[in-house]
């Protein structure tokens, strides 16, 4: 099954914010939607690498088990590359724009192609579910952790 799409937020916080929230790939289990696992595999690295569990909600793709880099071709821009087989995520990824004191333009674009048990018939009923945890989610979670109060602890 493939999924293509983008979703664009304004956050009120600065571009640097963002970049080192989605970077920091220890903390997902934290903010990032469905991820129940984040464990760094290569913390010496230059680009940050881990082993990452999301928890879908969905009865047919209940876990999705993924081995990320983080690659960050731009200072603006961050993009997740897959290192694993199962899930394969290309596209442009993260691309954070606004002036270095903020609001940031939030914009997630990528493509994920995955299999599904099941066949086509059981893929068509999980892709918009899947769209929306794979893209529209992610983005609103990035905006309610970099924007929250520094002591508040909310997700």
């Amino acid at each position: 099954m493939r999924i293509d799409g983008s979703a664009t937020l304004e956050i009120q916080a600065t571009p640097a914010e963002c970049v080192a929230a989605l970077l920091d790939l220890a903390s997902y289990t934290a903010w990032y939607p469905g991820v129940t696992t984040a464990e760094v595999v290569d913390p010496g690295g230059p680009q940050p690498t881990a082993r990452l569990v999301f928890t879908t909600g969905m009865p047919i793709l209940a876990e999705i088990e993924c081995v990320l880099q983080i690659d960050q071709p731009t200072p603006n821009r961050v993009r997740a590359v897959t290192l694993s087989d199962g899930v394969q995520i290309d596209g442009d990824g993260w691309i954070l724009d606004g002036p270095a004191e903020g609001p940031t333009t939030a914009t997630y674009a990528i493509g994920v192609e995955m299999k599904v048990p099941g066949g086509p018939f059981v893929e068509h009923l999980v892709k918009a579910k899947a769209g929306e945890f794979l893209i529209d989610r992610p983005v609103a979670a990035l905006k309610r952790h970099v924007e929250r109060p520094p002591d508040s602890g909310a997700r």
